[in-house]
């Protein structure tokens, strides 16, 4: 309500600015709920080292992504966000590093949450 208010009484460009704000924070908001639902879904369905596997069975941390967000080409701005968050997350490891290294569907359930909670802390 108070950035409706402040949008109203602005002029062009700050208003301009608080949109972009807003989508950013929208951006930030929907990476949050795949990384999240990306989680449930290795703890509902299981994981796998490699391979996509299809929905609704153990899939790798990239499947297990897909099946949260499904959609055929993804928007830039969000994949950009989530990759950065995630590699943030990671010390600059790749995501094949980690599974690599863990092996374990559950640290990768995990991984994905703490990141969750990172971009919440941005916003």
């Amino acid at each position: 309500f108070a950035v409706n208010e402040k949008v109203a009484g602005s002029s062009p460009a700050s208003g301009a600015i608080t949109i972009s704000i807003m989508k950013r924070i929208e951006t930030r908001n929907e990476a949050t709920e795949i990384f999240l639902n990306a989680a449930r879904y290795i703890r509902q369905y299981g994981w796998q080292e490699k391979g996509m596997s299809v929905d609704g069975q153990p899939r790798c941390s990239m499947g297990a992504l897909a099946s949260a967000h499904p959609k055929s080409k993804w928007n830039k701005k969000l994949a950009s966000l989530m990759y950065q968050a995630l590699y943030e997350e990671l010390n600059g490891k790749t995501l094949t590093q980690f599974n690599y290294k863990f092996k374990d569907g559950n640290k990768v359930a995990n991984l994905y949450e703490q990141v969750a909670r990172s971009l919440t802390r941005q916003s």
